[in-house]
């Protein structure tokens, strides 16, 4: 096989792949996902979105800029979505439904952890972390969280490890 042809054999793969890394970074998030189905709903679901333009003011900030650790653990993420029920009467009903979302796209979302009031799920393409979900019906209260980025397991690491800062407060 001649230098140009592999080349260009090469050049396509890679363009591929990052045509499909693209295409699933670009495709909707689970907390939007479940907005969408649960429309009608508006009213009892509230959502707080930190956009990709917050995060990049976000690591702007002089705290973070003068953490390392902090800069490292922020810089991966590209979005986090909350979404809350506060009716605490609407807590089982949202956390089933969120969870039936999950299992019925279980090529999309993986289950990480879970016990029986919280759950979690990630999105990943080959070792890349897409996104990471938390569901949970905490104190009668329904919750999703929501992060997107561009994660892998020393990312979630450093999370489960990252030094409490204020632990008084």
């Amino acid at each position: 096989m001649n230098h140009c042809l592999r080349i260009t054999i090469l050049t396509s793969l890679f363009a591929l792949g990052t045509l499909l890394q693209l295409k699933a970074q670009n495709e909707l998030d689970f907390a939007t996902k479940f907005l969408q189905i649960h429309a009608a709903d508006s009213l009892q679901l509230q959502c707080s979105t930190v956009s990709p333009t917050m995060m990049e003011r976000i690591l702007d900030l002089k705290a973070v800029e003068e953490s390392k650790d902090t800069r490292d653990l922020l810089e991966h993420i590209k979005t986090i979505q909350i979404v809350v029920a506060p009716d605490t009467t609407l807590a089982c009903k949202f956390y089933e439904d969120a969870m039936d979302l999950a299992q019925k796209n279980t090529k999309r979302y993986r289950k990480f952890a879970n016990d029986d009031r919280r759950s979690i799920f990630m999105r990943k393409h080959d070792d890349l972390i897409l996104e990471i979900v938390l569901l949970s019906k905490l104190n009668n209260t329904f919750s999703i969280v929501s992060v997107t980025g561009n994660m892998d397991m020393d990312f979630l690491h450093e999370l489960s490890t990252h030094p409490k800062e204020n632990k008084e407060d």
